[in-house]
């Protein structure tokens, strides 16, 4: 008996930790910039625009995603590091705000802001916001 309710237990925390991971704020953008980023995964990348612009995208460079990375690599090809410092939301209803991250290359650090807006319950690039 002590063994099923301590697998119990066990499963409700996890289930708990694993809900939590995922997050469902504007930072999760940041999370999955910075892992696209960190393991070269322009697929995961995408996925930070929202479905139509994904189509778009995919229409316009077919297969061609590695372009998505190229503003976040050293000469080299490596990855800029990415710290968030805080998310400030922009809108009362808190469906959009505005991510503001510090990129080091080299050595050298730069200060950034990039918007994010809500659409259907999933946080994306606001690429409306991006443009003006």
């Amino acid at each position: 008996m002590k063994k099923i309710l301590c697998a119990a237990l066990c499963l409700i925390i996890c289930l708990g930790v694993l809900a939590s991971c995922g997050g469902s704020g504007p930072e999760q953008v940041f999370e999955k910039l910075k892992k696209a980023v960190d393991s070269k995964d322009p697929k995961l990348m995408l996925e930070l625009f929202e479905p139509a612009i994904q189509e778009v995208y995919k229409s316009l460079m077919g297969d061609n995603l590695d372009a998505l990375l190229e503003d976040y690599e050293d000469d080299e090809g490596k990855p800029v590091d990415m710290k968030l410092d805080k998310v400030e939301y922009t809108d009362d209803a808190k469906t959009k705000a505005k991510l503001f991250m510090t990129a080091t290359v080299d050595g050298e650090s730069d200060s950034t802001e990039m918007p994010v807006k809500l659409v259907d319950g999933n946080w994306y690039l606001d690429m409306g916001g991006m443009l003006g």
